[in-house]
């Protein structure tokens, strides 16, 4: 029943995203290798791109490809694992904190089913007082009895 509650699904799914981003913080320390299609030009504009000043200089073994490896960053990356790994340990708070609070409503929701069944049971399982044309309320004028229409919920 808990699995099915949108708000539980939706803290499941954030606790998830956060462990991905952990992922993507730990994959900035390793070299990236970038695919482009510059082939030995770039430029800004479409215009400048032929010109002998648009010329660039790509290192690797074949044309549009470039390795980069960090170096130095003044603990950006450090800062972005930890960073990362904190907003996790919120989610996954967040998470637990949500199931309990999803456990006590759904409990309560159980509870109060199972009290009303009994008390069902002990009246002898019939809606005394009830028609099909809804509850019968006792008028102030004695002797004569009052109808309410009953309405139906969607």
């Amino acid at each position: 029943m808990l699995e099915r509650r949108p708000d539980v699904a939706a803290a499941e799914r954030a606790m998830a995203a956060a462990n991905a981003r952990i992922g993507v913080a730990k994959s900035a320390f390793f070299p990236a290798l970038n695919l482009t299609g510059t082939a030995g030009f770039e430029s800004a504009s479409l215009s400048d791109l032929f010109k002998w000043s648009s010329r660039a200089f790509l290192a690797g073994p074949f044309a549009g490809t470039a390795l980069t490896v960090p170096l130095f960053d003044a603990g950006r990356r450090k800062g972005d694992l930890a960073h990362a790994r904190a907003a996790y340990e919120a989610n996954v708070d967040d998470y637990r904190q949500l199931v309990l609070v999803a456990f006590r409503e759904v409990e309560d929701n159980l509870s109060e089913l199972r009290i009303l069944q009994d008390q069902d049971a002990d009246t002898g399982g019939g809606s005394q007082g009830i028609d099909a044309r809804g509850p019968v309320v006792p008028d102030p004028v004695p002797g004569r009895r009052r109808q309410f229409p009953r309405r139906h919920r969607c």
